[in-house]
């Protein structure tokens, strides 16, 4: 996994140029804190932090990537949601996903894998439930 760049001016998949724009452009309206980078060549974007509307949450993903991190969230976040110290089984979860993985923990987030990495994740997460 290489360095992730939280305020990207290239595309990560095809080398375009990518703007911070208003997330009305995909969406019809703005939702949550309202801005993204897109991309202005293949249209892969990624949303930015609430607290934070410069820093994206990721990296910039296409169709197939936004469906495979959806699928990976809802089934990881099954193995945490509505247990009683959710924060630390979160975690838990986290550490044993980067080990499951062969990557650092501190590097285990959907929003940042690449899509081989997203199939990869989702591949050992269908194999818990």
């Amino acid at each position: 996994m290489s360095k992730i760049d939280l305020r990207p001016k290239k595309c990560n998949l095809c080398g375009g140029d990518v703007i911070y724009t208003s997330n009305k452009i995909i969406y019809g309206k703005e939702y949550g804190n309202g801005k993204m980078y897109y991309c202005t060549k293949c249209h892969a974007f990624v949303g930015t932090h609430k607290h934070e509307p410069r820093k994206a949450g990721g990296i910039l993903a296409n169709y197939k990537m936004r469906k495979l991190r959806s699928e990976c969230h809802k089934i990881f976040d099954s193995l945490w949601l509505g247990t009683e110290n959710f924060r630390k089984e979160r975690r838990k979860k986290y550490k044993w996903l980067a080990e499951e993985m062969g990557i650092p923990v501190e590097g285990c987030h959907f929003g940042w894998f690449n899509e081989e990495e997203l199939e990869k994740a989702l591949s050992i997460l269908k194999k818990v439930v």
